[in-house]
């Protein structure tokens, strides 16, 4: 399978390359009022990150052979199998020269998030999406089915449509609901993990430490822009300075331009790796990255959830500062105890991580990635079937599951009309001598249509059919945001 093969992946990232890259022709007031940050490396100062192109004149130029590149944060939503779509968007936003500051996702999000942060390793002007494209490509969507054998040949019956009700499955039946029993998963996830591991490796990625040590050295680019430009090209500082962020955390500041969503169960609260490895044993700085992305894709019932142990004492110290005014002494203290944590997805807490960067980089522009379906709402039905049962439940599952991303969203939407009115009231806007600043936060969503989030076991043509989703909606919002600019 060549996901850039198709006529129409070609076409979408040739129009893309030729309309909207830095340069291409792109006025002052096109794509530049939302990715007003370019950067590109200096030359004969170590190579270090500048604004492009720099009004200073005591700038070292930029090297020529360097060139210029968008900065941005991308949120991408989970959604399983749906994240392939991701893939196809951050290819066509990388045609157009962006790249990744802050990194942030939740289940099929944080495997993108994860896998754009290992190929860049420490260089942030680095375009990632022809490697990321072929991992796309060799994902073995299959293998990561691996419970045991009665269990998965059930599996990937239901998923190809199969009834499930005819005497010849009621052993694989049988067996799920013993698998759910024992193990809370039906399968094991190892596969997964084994997997991307395996991917970590090849970009040299092999323990949570050579993780941190790429993104310190994010860390250190951006914070060569803010250095050697304070305030931007009339804009606030593209990052805060470490001193005002809590790094305390992971020890490291760069870990938090990378943020994996997980829910640390049976405590409920939401965990943001790699920052939040304080609060588990040390053993874990030793591990594969691939265990944080393994943490926020357990699936509940589908995959069994990570268990890792606690640091009592800096795991004990978060359940003091922020529960124990919400629990009763007795239960606060048996929180406190927890040896061990598990975790489960963390689209069960935040499915869409919108606000990730909110505090960190406030005026780094930051484009967020729901995945949405299609089809018609399910008639409400007064009828009392199993089947019905089942349907209300999902529905109040999801319904739970995406509140916290509505209300977030919401704040977000108060934010921007608080931000537009200041910008329309400000002094050198009123008197022509700048334009407008466009809000720092853009929505993308991507329709997947119909597709199953847990299809597993897709064809090649459903796979590229998600790639070209995602594909498209780059080059859309593109055009979207140009014409917003111009207009």
């Amino acid at each position: 399978m060549d996901l850039l093969a198709s006529p129409l992946a070609a076409d979408l990232i040739g129009r893309i390359r030729a309309g909207h890259a830095p340069g291409a022709g792109d006025g002052p007031s096109a794509l530049e009022r939302f990715f007003w940050l370019h950067a590109a490396r200096g030359s004969g100062d170590g190579q270090r990150l500048r604004i492009w192109p720099s009004h200073d004149p005591k700038a070292a130029p930029a090297d020529p052979r360097a060139a210029p590149v968008r900065l941005c944060n991308l949120v991408l939503q989970g959604g399983g199998t749906l994240g392939l779509a991701h893939a196809g968007f951050v290819t066509g936003l990388e045609a157009a020269g962006i790249r990744f500051a802050g990194l942030a996702g939740t289940s099929a999000g944080s495997i993108l998030a994860m896998g754009i942060a290992a190929i860049r390793g420490g260089d942030l002007t680095r375009e990632t999406s022809d490697v990321l494209v072929k991992i796309t490509e060799a994902v073995p969507m299959d293998s990561f089915i691996d419970g045991p054998r009665p269990v998965r040949v059930l599996i990937k019956r239901a998923l190809k449509g199969h009834r499930l009700v005819w005497p010849q499955h009621w052993p694989g039946l049988i067996a799920t609901l013993l698998r759910l029993r024992d193990r809370r998963g039906l399968n094991h996830g190892a596969a997964f993990e084994t997997w991307f591991a395996a991917v970590m490796r090849a970009q040299g990625w092999n323990r949570i430490e050579d993780m941190y040590a790429a993104l310190d050295a994010i860390w250190a680019d951006l914070a060569d822009l803010r250095a050697l430009h304070p305030q931007g090209p009339g804009r606030a500082p593209v990052l805060r300075d470490p001193s005002g962020v809590d790094t305390a955390l992971s020890g490291r500041p760069g870990a938090a331009l990378l943020q994996l969503i997980s829910m640390a169960m049976p405590v409920g609260v939401k965990f943001k790796l790699p920052q939040d490895l304080y609060y588990l044993s040390a053993e874990y700085q030793q591990i594969s990255p691939a265990r944080l992305v393994r943490t926020s894709m357990s699936i509940p019932a589908f995959f069994e959830p990570v268990v890792m142990q606690t640091n009592p004492e800096t795991w004990a110290a978060r359940v003091r500062t922020e529960l124990s005014d919400l629990l009763s002494r007795d239960r606060a203290h048996s929180f406190e105890d927890l040896s061990e944590l598990m975790f489960l997805d963390g689209g069960m807490m935040s499915n869409l991580p919108s606000d990730s960067f909110r505090d960190l980089m406030p005026d780094m522009p930051t484009i967020v990635v729901p995945l949405v379906s299609g089809g018609a709402s399910p008639a409400i039905t007064r009828r009392r079937r199993f089947a019905d049962l089942a349907a209300d439940a999902g529905a109040c599952g999801s319904a739970v599951r995406l509140q916290r991303d509505r209300e977030t969203w919401a704040q977000n939407s108060m934010l921007r009309a608080v931000f537009d009115q200041a910008e329309q009231n400000a002094p050198d806007v009123v008197a022509g001598r700048r334009p407008r600043r466009r809000y720092p936060v853009a929505i993308a969503p991507i329709d997947t249509d119909d597709a199953n989030w847990l299809n597993f076991v897709m064809t090649a043509q459903e796979k590229a059919q998600l790639f070209e989703s995602g594909l498209k909606r780059a080059h859309d919002f593109l055009e979207t945001l140009k014409t917003e600019q111009t207009t």
